[in-house]
């Protein structure tokens, strides 16, 4: 398939347009944006006489959006007026962003400069028209607000409003920190270097002439990454008010900007934009619907790609050259031919956000769409896609996916999984790197001083091979130049040269320089003697569950109790309110009718009180008198009724809400549910990417420093990472884990589950094998069924925190929770709630923590932590997980048990050490409990294992009576042991210390796996 290039004055037209973009609330960054927004400061009236008025006058709705406007109410228009005049109308950008005649209406109104969108964005009613240009309204109608109406769900509740004393940009999971202050004062020193970036990088002479080379100075400044420079649009916020004060102002420019471009883009593909357009070439309202975007994926099978490597050195050497493939897929898609911009990337792929080139609802429509998006994007781009692969090697597999046009993005799982999915039907293609290049290494004739096998490593390309002695082995990773008949790409991974080169990429990659890349010098540096193991750790959340929104569930962005009152809705509790959506909304709807009728049953006051739950002023636009009247919602098109309907199939109710845990009878629950919770909005995911991989990369970075470096990172993104450690270092690992994710995720502990995993084996152990293994733990993240806790107790501590005590499936857990927000006034109100299974069905199982009674129950998907012992290649088929997440045990076979809560990590470590057991003890007290276990329990008859089973514990108690001297320990055993799944927490625990740790204290006789 041929390459199409894109010719230079669109794709100038299309970045130009992302860069308007990018700065559309440069406003934000003044500190009278602070005072405007948040309480303390200013008076209600004081700011209203400061800045509502001066705002009016300008015909702006916000004061942020008039800082290009003669009469402002900030900055001072004596101030630094040149340079802002210059971002209203330049005569250099206004040629870049002029949009070819034929390609649009008579009488539309050209770009200005870079600032439409900025004074477009909050324009109302008397904006002067010969002001309003069309590529601002795209940016308003297309962008802006498709991603802040997912962002902004907090307007009409009385509680999340900050004050200038206490003003804090939030992490992605509720946390406010002194170290993220917000407020005016912070935002002091921002305008000053915003002004400086901005002349530096789109106002200096002849910066329109090169607008790549632009786009790219001002993204590495107001992102700079490494970030060695100040952080510009981080330090803001694009929603002051809690708890949507977590997407800093640079992931909302991002993202907005990046759905602008995307829907630019299919303007220019397309060569017209009056499909947008009214009979006077103005933006048309009434077609905000044709504005869709699609998300692309690009994704390859990291595991298996990774999963033959024969050295640890090879995964860095492959992670950097997937780095290197991304890099040219983004210069591809996001400059030489921009579509769009990327969203998402990990160890599989990359994501970007693409014009939808929706046509209509019809089926026909539906085809005409798809094949206007295969001409403009899939086709022109596709063979350049899989040159800018060719680092990964040729053979790979790589799937090409795409989703429907939507309004809003909440279709990612469609696009992230690696191999062909039912659900994408024709919406994929699976296709592979180099194919060309692979027919030609197979194709060589081979004669008889040339023979050709397959790469031991990739498995893909034909290795070199060389009659071997008979003392030598293909594998040897022993030799000068790596392991023998490697493919020519295989061998660059893992010449002598290549090392030098992978510290620096590891660095880069990880924030750190491992001491070596060398299993054998980490095990001695790590280890005591005699202890030839090393550790293999993986840290994982599912990815796709945040996507979707399903983690947020849990995180409310309006609770009930917090909303406005209403007039015909009630809000006493969220049953009620949700029966009232329903029986007076959604059944009205339901039956149809002109919009006279609709009128006269949805009345202004049922409206405004739907729209204020639902949090979109735009929706029910038959009913003209209602509060903040939009006007026509272009977004769908019908009849009243059908338009309303058809909204919440397209945006209110896509988002993710399972179905097993009773938060919903209907759709007005769901419609509520909508309402109050936080959404998976482009800049909300693009911060939590971010806020993830920081978090994991601390994590490493914390281990690089207990461990003076002797360690080995294998991966790292937002997903998680993945490192190999001493045995004797991997308790100190395991346990500064633990007291990350406790210490960051504390407030979200029952929406987003983590899952750590361990696997020991012995550093001359083939690497293959223990990534083979480690795929296979991994398994069970996406398949971890739901759990039951009841709360035992709760009981607040004087610091803000909460200390919970579960009864679960597996034992009793202990939670401490903060409530805290950064405001010692005001306590967290959003982040810590739980789905308690006990109350009624509906939204009302959204629970804030401190409001649950002893004896309730709580619905959730636990952490987890596995761990296992290679002592052979074979045991890592036991590593399979059934439908109740449970595994064959190593003593107790089937049915196994499951991954141990991640809260029980401790016992698993500790509780070897508590019995105080001598080393000959030991051996004789567990080698009778198993063989006691053997003779009564698994070789015996089925009808005879429930006697034999009763026989078993009562010798087991017997023996824990005589010889545990600790009290505590003594019943806590006895209590393990009335459940066979839960002793095997006495087994796993002496294998960690002894067998994988070799931990004096707790020793088990160590068998050679030879």
């Amino acid at each position: 398939m041929p390459e199409i290039k894109m010719d230079e004055q669109s794709r100038d037209l299309i970045l130009a347009a992302e860069i308007s973009g990018l700065i559309h609330d440069l406003g934000k960054t003044r500190e009278e944006f602070a005072q405007e927004k948040m309480s303390g400061d200013l008076s209600r009236n004081q700011r209203k006489k400061k800045f509502d008025e001066p705002a009016k006058k300008c015909h702006q709705r916000e004061a942020h959006g008039a800082i290009l406007e003669e009469g402002r109410p900030y900055p001072p228009t004596d101030e630094e007026n040149e340079w802002l005049k210059q971002i209203k109308d330049h005569d250099g950008w206004k040629n870049v962003l002029r949009i070819p005649e034929q390609w649009i209406k008579p009488g539309t109104v050209q770009a200005h400069g870079l600032g439409d969108p900025l004074r477009q964005h909050h324009a109302k009613g008397g904006f002067p028209a010969d002001q309003l240009t069309l590529l601002g309204d795209i940016y308003t109608f297309g962008a802006d607000i498709r991603d802040s109406a997912l962002d902004k769900g907090s307007s009409g509740t009385d509680s999340g409003k900050q004050k200038s004393e206490y003003g804090f940009i939030a992490d992605s999971f509720g946390n406010e920190d002194a170290d993220r202050p917000y407020g005016p004062e912070p935002l002091r020193t921002l305008w000053p270097q915003a002004r400086q970036v901005l002349e530096a990088t789109l106002l200096v002479d002849g910066a329109w002439q090169d607008v790549p080379k632009a786009r790219e100075t001002l993204l590495k400044e107001l992102e700079p990454v490494p970030r060695d420079r100040p952080e510009l649009f981080r330090k803001a916020l694009g929603e002051t008010r809690r708890p949507t004060n977590d997407v800093t102002l640079w992931h909302h420019c991002y993202s907005s900007a990046s759905l602008f471009k995307a829907a630019v883009a299919e303007g220019v593909l397309r060569r017209d934009f009056r499909y947008l357009q009214d009979e006077q070439g103005a933006f048309d309202t009434g077609k905000i619907g044709h504005v869709r975007f699609r998300l692309l994926g690009i994704r390859w099978d990291w595991a298996a790609l990774a999963g033959g490597a024969l050295q640890p050195v090879v995964l860095t050497a492959m992670a950097q050259n997937r780095q290197q493939a991304i890099a040219h897929l983004r210069q591809r898609l996001e400059v030489d031919y921009p579509v769009g911009n990327q969203v998402y990337a990990d160890d599989n792929g990359v994501v970007f956000v693409v014009g939808g080139f929706y046509q209509g609802l019809k089926d026909a429509e539906g085809q005409q769409a798809e094949a206007l998006f295969q001409q403009h994007i899939l086709n022109p781009l596709q063979s350049g896609i899989l040159q800018d692969l060719a680092p990964l090697g040729a053979g790979v597999a790589v799937r090409l996916a795409w989703t429907q046009p939507r309004l809003y993005l909440t279709d990612y799982p469609e696009v992230m999984a690696t191999d062909w999915t039912e659900s994408s039907g024709d919406r994929q293609r699976l296709l592979q790197v180099g194919e060309d290049e692979l027919y030609r290494l197979w194709g060589k004739q081979t004669g008889a001083d040339q023979q050709v096998q397959i790469c031991p490593q990739c498995g893909l390309r034909p290795g070199q091979a060389r009659e071997l002695a008979i003392n030598e082995s293909s594998l040897n990773a022993d030799d000068e130049d790596g392991p023998s008949s490697l493919c020519d790409h295989c061998q660059t991974l893992v010449t002598d040269k290549a090392y030098v080169q992978r510290r620096r990429e590891a660095q880069q990659l990880f924030g750190f320089d491992p001491a070596t890349f060398n299993l054998q010098e980490i095990r001695n540096k790590g280890n005591l003697p005699g202890n030839a193991r090393v550790v293999m750790l993986s840290l994982r959340v599912n990815i796709e569950a945040i996507a979707k929104g399903q983690t947020l569930l849990t995180q409310q962005a309006r609770p009930m109790a917090d909303l406005r009152e209403m007039q015909t809705i009630c809000a006493s509790s969220a049953e009620k309110a949700g029966d009232d959506l329903e029986n007076k909304v959604l059944k009205r709807l339901r039956q149809g009718g002109d919009k006279q009728s609709l009128c006269e049953h949805i009345t202004a006051e049922l409206a405004n009180d739907a729209c204020l739950i639902v949090g979109d002023d735009y929706w029910l636009d038959f009913q003209e008198q209602k509060n903040n009247f939009k006007g026509n919602d272009g977004r769908v098109v019908g009849e009243p009724a059908e338009k309303a309907l058809r909204l919440l199939d397209e945006f209110f109710l896509r988002e993710f809400i399972p179905e097993d845990a009773g938060l919903y009878r209907h759709d007005g629950d769901k419609l509520l549910l909508f309402g109050m919770r936080k959404h998976a909005s482009p800049g909300r995911l693009a911060r939590t990417w971010d806020d993830l991989q920081e978090l994991w990369r601390q994590i490493l970075w914390d281990i690089a420093g207990d461990t003076q470096h002797w360690l080995m990172p294998l991966s790292l993104d937002a997903g998680g990472f993945r490192v190999i450690v001493a045995a004797h270092d991997a308790r100190n690992a395991l346990e500064r884990i633990q007291q990350r994710v406790t210490e960051k995720l504390g407030k979200v502990r029952a929406g987003l589950d983590v899952h750590v995993s361990a696997l020991a084996f012995r550093e001359k152990f083939p690497l293959y094998v223990a990534l083979d293994a480690l795929r296979r733990m991994e398994r069970r993240i996406a398949k971890t069924p739901p759990q039951t806790w009841k709360l035992m107790s709760s009981a607040p501590n004087r610091d803000g925190t909460l200390l919970l005590n579960w009864e679960t499936p597996q034992g009793p857990v202990e939670w401490t929770v903060s409530l805290k927000t950064g405001d010692p006034h005001q306590s967290d109100l959003w982040y810590p709630h739980a789905i308690c299974v006990s109350r009624p069905e509906g939204p009302g199982r959204l629970v804030r923590l401190d409001q649950l009674e002893a004896g309730e129950k709580i619905r959730l998907r636990p952490s987890t932590f596995d761990f296992m012992a290679l002592d052979g290649t074979a045991r890592r088929y036991d590593l399979r997980y059934d439908a109740q997440g449970r595994r064959p045990h190593f003593i107790l076979a089937e049915p196994g048990r499951r991954p141990y809560l991640l809260e029980q990590l401790d016992e698993v470590l500790n509780l070897s050490r508590q019995t105080g057991w001598k080393v000959s003890q030991t051996k004789g007290l567990l080698g009778q409990i198993i063989e006691c276990y053997e003779k009564w329990v698994r070789d015996v008859p089925n009808e005879l294992r429930p006697q034999g089973r009763e026989a078993w514990r009562g010798h087991c108690e017997a023996i824990f009576r005589r010889y545990l001297k600790d009290k505590e320990v003594r019943a806590r055993l006895i209590e393990l042991f009335k459940d066979e799944e839960r002793a095997c927490l006495l087994f796993d625990a002496f294998e960690w210390s002894g067998f994988i740790e070799k931990d004096a204290h707790s020793p088990v006789v160590e068998k050679d796996a030879a």
